[in-house]
């Protein structure tokens, strides 16, 4: 513990060219971000594993590199912690300057994500993903391992768990037509981090219990939910549509989420027609949607949420239901026992 101590440096300055959290996509503009590292989530920074500091997109969260290189990372372009490295859509994804874009961008969304997930409740003690626990408890040694433009596949993201947890693995894969890269569409790269945090917190950090198909579409719709939840920025809560970058302006799911019937008709009724995991996910996602516009109407929106969980506001509550219910609830969870898991928190 001396030796994490003395690595815990209160001012640290780390500083990205990359795409706010709350912004869906390319299309909205990077911004240059200045100390996004919460030093409560992430005391270390987001560029020391417990053991090293670095210069490059690794750290103690996430390591983000190229297809299946693990040394393919991007370092910093200017001394401090600085990556600020542009992005040109009018050329392949695949050059130099774009694979950098996209892991600067990769980077800072993981790192925010742990960040946000750990200030709610999925903190060391809950399994999270990290190279090294600052607490000395939950498991340590698997961080997100991130690979964008993975060669596995196309048109896809995915963020498989181990059943013994030596990492979390996460893949970006380039869209088929445009050739778009999913690291540089948020609400993707939210999406799969959040399987990281459902599959984690349920049933005790095994990631073995959203097996079946139920439970695997209750996990569509919490990380349908969850890149709902961060790209909000005032009430009323908004119509979201999920993943339209990467497919050429064409959303991933088949409605946007809404408070309207008329734009969204799903509910709970809908799942008796449905056997698809992401045709599940979509309705419950709706469903969370519906439930987070009505906390917000009701009790106020937050615009600090993403860093401050201590309001009072409807959308800060409505995080600290989705996470910490997810402890409460049993393995392999129906949309009927996960219900009352949200009503014990």
């Amino acid at each position: 513990m001396w030796l994490l101590s003395c690595l815990i440096t209160p001012n640290i300055l780390e500083q990205y060219r990359a795409l706010p959290i709350f912004k869906q996509d390319l299309t909205e503009g990077f911004e240059f971000i200045e100390n996004p590292q919460d030093p409560i989530s992430s005391p270390l920074g987001w560029h020391n594993d417990g053991t090293t500091a670095t210069n490059d997109t690794s750290g103690n969260n996430a390591l983000v590199y190229v297809d299946q290189d693990t040394t393919d990372t991007t370092v910093q372009s200017a001394p401090g912690l600085v990556f600020n490295n542009t992005q040109d859509p009018d050329v392949s994804p695949s050059v130099k300057m774009n694979l950098d874009a996209a892991r600067i961008n990769l980077f800072y969304i993981l790192n925010t994500m742990h960040d946000i997930a750990y200030k709610y409740g999925f903190t060391e003690a809950a399994f999270n993903f990290q190279q090294t626990n600052i607490d000395g408890v939950g498991l340590g040694g698997d961080r997100v391992l991130a690979s964008v433009q993975n060669s596995l596949g196309i048109d896809n993201a995915i963020m498989p768990i181990s059943r013994h947890r030596q990492s979390c693995d996460f893949g970006e894969f380039l869209g088929k037509f445009p050739m778009r890269d999913g690291a540089l569409e948020n609400d993707i790269v939210s999406h799969e981090t959040t399987h990281g945090i459902t599959n984690g917190m349920t049933g005790g950090g095994t990631g073995r219990c959203l097996q079946i198909v139920e439970s695997q579409g209750l996990g569509e719709g919490w990380s349908d939910a969850m890149a709902d939840w961060t790209e909000q920025v005032a009430a009323p809560i908004s119509d979201f549509t999920l993943g339209c970058y990467v497919d050429g302006g064409v959303p991933i799911r088949s409605k946007p989420y809404s408070t309207n019937s008329t734009v969204n008709p799903y509910t709970y009724s809908t799942l008796l027609e449905l056997g698809e995991v992401h045709d599940i996910g979509e309705v419950w996602a709706n469903m969370l949607h519906n439930v987070h516009a009505a906390l917000v109407a009701a009790h106020g929106f937050s615009k600090t949420a993403r860093t401050d969980p201590s309001g009072s506001e409807g959308n800060v509550v409505f995080l600290h239901l989705f996470i910490e219910a997810l402890a409460f609830q049993p393995c392999q969870p129906d949309c009927d026992s996960v219900s009352p898991g949200l009503g014990n928190t």
